[in-house]
């Protein structure tokens, strides 16, 4: 199963994305978004197929954001 730590990791991409600068255009984005999917999110899938005892189930996941989103 992933670590708290991976988890936290996880959040801080999404709110790097979700923060991205308002000037930021389409084509940034597509090539900024690109970029992370072929290394980060193509590693963290390559390091789960290798260990599947990492994954995270859906509802987990779920219901850690859900506590986040309510903490704020």
């Amino acid at each position: 199963m992933t670590d708290e730590a991976d988890v936290d990791e996880m959040v801080e991409d999404f709110d790097r994305l979700r923060n991205a600068p308002a000037n930021m255009t389409d084509d940034d984005f597509d090539v900024a978004a690109d970029g992370w999917l072929r290394t980060e999110a193509a590693a963290t899938y390559d390091a789960l197929k290798a260990d599947p005892s990492r994954d995270i189930p859906a509802e987990v996941v779920r219901a850690e954001f859900k506590a986040m989103w309510a903490a704020r």
